[in-house]
């Protein structure tokens, strides 16, 4: 017996039509060194596909590079961006609400934009998966912050001091393994901050090792997500608080991990012992009482002052990526 694969249309995916031309923009000091142009050549030659690249080389680049191709596009255009999920994150926002379709290329170290798109990690399998296999059109939602937009994260306290400890040689010698050796290190050794959060209008005060805003629950390779059931096309954020650097604290971020814990306790609802806290909206308010270190998808920003208020919002299928069709089994 056949069963269709959607009783009901999922307005988040939808039909791409043929790919006819490709602009890449590749970030070369994203990821480990790779034959990039050789894989891309060979791919989009087998397809017939007609390509140019771009290669940012200082800030604003991948953002300029975008908006040409926005002004530019014909039918038949999409836009591939080579690099790590902060050059996504910076190209997702020039094309927040267009139709110019968005292809990932796994070129930096967390990939996990690609991850969540369903792409594997290898380089040229994940180019022959966007251009030679059956493809469908992914709306995910973006972030808003202020003059900024993320596909990924916005992080306060330990989330960003871990960005910064894990730099640039510590990503070359160690690949994703310099962001689980800072994220251990800022655990158990890293120092609350207070924080007044009002999420969708409902606020409340509290103590924290790190607040984050999560588009995506997804975090590094293998499949572990900060919170599970977290959807980036589900027109909500997700407000993750992690309240000591304790080990009841580690053992719930470690269920969580493994798919295995229980819903967490709710921000508005739990008891001030929990360890770890969870809440979802549309709109979240964040005002640190001292100076708090700040990233957004990656990026080390300056410290965010005491008494400053940070919003962030939600822009529901802001963007329009490009991910493998899923494979439909129809037997029942």
């Amino acid at each position: 017996m056949t069963a269709a694969a959607h009783t009901t249309p999922d307005p988040a995916r939808g039909e791409l039509g043929p790919i006819r031309r490709v602009r890449v923009i590749v970030n070369p000091a994203a990821g480990q060194d790779k034959p990039i142009l050789a894989i891309l050549n060979r791919v989009f030659r087998s397809e017939g596909i007609t390509w140019d690249v771009d290669l940012s080389h200082a800030s604003g680049d991948a953002m300029r590079f975008a908006q040409r191709a926005l002004e530019s596009r014909a039918a038949g255009d999409v836009l591939a961006v080579s690099g790590g999920d902060g050059t996504v994150s910076e190209v997702a926002g020039v094309l927040a609400g267009s139709d110019l379709p968005l292809a990932v290329l796994p070129g930096g170290t967390g990939n996990v934009v690609a991850q969540e798109l369903g792409l594997p990690l290898g380089y040229e399998a994940a180019a022959q998966a966007l251009f030679a296999g059956p493809v469908e059109a992914r709306r995910l939602d973006l972030l808003d912050c202020g003059e900024r937009s993320c596909v990924l994260r916005v992080g306060l306290g330990a989330d960003a001091r871990l960005i910064e400890a894990a730099d640039r040689d510590a990503k070359d010698t160690l690949g994703w393994g310099a962001y689980l050796r800072a994220a251990v290190e800022q655990v158990t050794q890293g120092e609350c901050s207070r924080f007044a959060i009002t999420i969708d209008g409902a606020r409340r005060e509290l103590d924290a090792l790190a607040v984050v805003v999560l588009n995506i629950g997804r975090i590094g390779r293998g499949g572990g997500r900060l919170a599970a059931g977290i959807d980036p096309s589900d027109g909500l954020l997700d407000v993750l608080v992690v309240r000591e650097g304790t080990l009841s604290a580690v053992v719930e971020l470690a269920r969580q991990w493994l798919d295995e814990a229980r819903p967490l306790p709710t921000l508005g609802e739990a008891s001030d012992d929990a360890p770890v806290l969870l809440a979802s909206a549309s709109a979240v308010t964040i005002e640190p009482r001292g100076d708090v270190a700040l990233q957004i998808d990656g990026e080390k920003l300056p410290a965010l002052r005491a008494g400053t208020p940070l919003s962030v919002r939600v822009h529901p299928g802001a963007v329009r990526f490009i991910a493998p069709r899923p494979s439909q089994d129809t037997n029942e």
